[in-house]
């Protein structure tokens, strides 16, 4: 079997680290930085709880089948699509200010883009902002 881990030296490494930590601390729990598993590995992916349906991976595995992938937006009106990308890959998005510059006063205004968006099918969403995680969800959001 052959896997891409993923580069330390590309910037989404370290996006997806970042993540990985302060998800760790915060919530006290193992967190793992998933490699590219091809979708012909079908029972590799079952093991992981991947869908054997695609061949997406997400970029962070928190427990068996519940993952998060880390998105970094280029402007405020991609934050929907973007989230949309992660619903495909069964996982909750986690956008960061990465690449973007986000408020953490408009993080309900965000929310409300993502979970009005395209195609995210999750209840909750995460957001990175200077290094802490915020968690919103359509209850708290009265969506």
């Amino acid at each position: 079997m052959k896997h891409l881990i993923k580069s330390v030296l590309a910037e989404d490494y370290n996006r997806v680290l970042d993540v990985a930590k302060v998800l760790a601390l915060d919530y006290q729990i193992k967190v793992y930085i998933l490699p590219e598993i091809n979708a012909r590995e079908r029972i590799l992916r079952g093991l992981f709880g991947l869908s054997i349906d695609n061949g997406y991976t997400p970029d962070i595995m928190i427990d068996r089948g519940v993952f998060i992938d880390v998105k970094s937006s280029l402007i405020i009106d991609k934050l929907s699509h973007n989230a949309s990308k992660a619903s495909r890959q069964s996982a909750f998005a986690c956008i960061t200010n990465h690449r973007l510059p986000l408020n953490v006063n408009q993080l309900d205004d965000y929310a409300k883009r993502v979970f009005r968006g395209e195609a995210y099918d999750k209840d909750e969403v995460f957001f990175f902002i200077d290094g802490n995680i915020y968690k919103k969800t359509k209850d708290n959001l009265g969506l």
